[in-house]
């Protein structure tokens, strides 16, 4: 099994050498200072899978540093997170969206911070594997005449397409596009509930999840989603801030919107609803009441 490899950078000497002692046993571990080539030297050759940095009065030249680094990060597929108080973690996602990854806030679990970068790179790897998984199969679909998206003839490898035969009495053959799945995004800062709720879903709908709303926004920006389930208890930018930007952003001025929360009490869910959103689940989510609440928005 390939080892993990973890940098650990920052300013709080305290929470690197923890770091150390808590994570140590799991992953390769190396610290580097926040000088720009030692930085970069560092995950030039060491090849980190994730790293670490430990948030606290940063300056600006330190931005500077972390700013210089993002596209080194993306050229190894090195994975940024950072750990620190709540203010310092939305300083930084504020100053440099879209950089981190995941985001761990005071006071810290060390052994949540080790499942979460297991699940993350576990995750990374499943879709990687995916990906390839369906270029080999669409590779496989051209030599052999056979469209492995639309599971019918391609024009290359047959005279005619075939499509669905009717015949009296007897189930017609299914040579046509499957429908697609219908889309939910999840947003919820606990790892462990994006896995859950995944897992709830899986076969029913193609699910992305998001940590936070930045990563969310990103999301939309680009991608199509048919609802999103969106947790309401969250770090720096909590399900109110996260779903009134996600109305700014065009195409999803009306996208249904059903709210995650573990706080039962009738304050909180007055709070909720006038948000106007299609809908609140409590957690824990029982899976028939959360398939239930989609098929109430999209259908299945």
């Amino acid at each position: 099994m390939k080892e993990t490899r973890v940098l650990a950078v920052g300013k709080q000497k305290a929470v690197l050498d923890d770091l150390f002692r808590h994570i140590g046993d799991e992953f390769t571990l190396m610290s580097s200072s926040l000088r720009f080539d030692d930085l970069k030297n560092h995950l030039q050759i060491f090849k980190p899978d994730v790293l670490i940095i430990s948030l606290g009065d940063e300056l600006p030249d330190e931005y500077a540093v972390y700013e210089k680094i993002k596209d080194l990060l993306a050229e190894n597929g090195t994975a940024a997170f950072i750990a620190g108080a709540a203010e310092d973690c939305g300083k930084f996602v504020g100053s440099l969206p879209f950089m981190v990854e995941e985001t761990f806030i005071k006071p810290f679990n060390y052994g949540l911070i080790k499942e979460n970068i297991n699940w993350y790179l576990q995750d990374r790897e499943n879709k990687r594997a995916e990906e390839e998984s369906i270029a080999a199969a669409s590779g496989n679909g051209e030599a052999s005449g056979y469209d492995a998206e639309t599971g019918g003839e391609n024009a290359e490898g047959a005279d005619e397409a075939v499509d669905e035969v009717e015949v009296p009495g007897i189930m017609p053959a299914l040579h046509r596009k499957e429908q697609p799945k219908k889309h939910v995004l999840v947003i919820d800062d606990d790892p462990l509930m994006l896995r859950v709720v995944k897992e709830q879903l899986r076969g029913l709908y193609d699910v992305a999840a998001a940590i936070n709303g930045r990563i969310a926004y990103k999301f939309l920006e680009s991608k199509h989603t048919d609802m999103i389930l969106l947790d309401y208890e969250m770090p720096i930018e909590n399900g109110k801030v996260v779903f009134g930007n996600i109305r700014k952003i065009p195409g999803n001025e009306n996208t249904p919107i059903v709210f995650l929360t573990g706080v039962n009490d009738a304050d909180r869910i007055r709070e909720v609803l006038e948000l106007n959103p299609q809908g609140y689940l409590l957690k824990p989510i029982e899976r028939d009441a959360l398939i239930a609440a989609i098929r109430k928005c999209i259908g299945k």
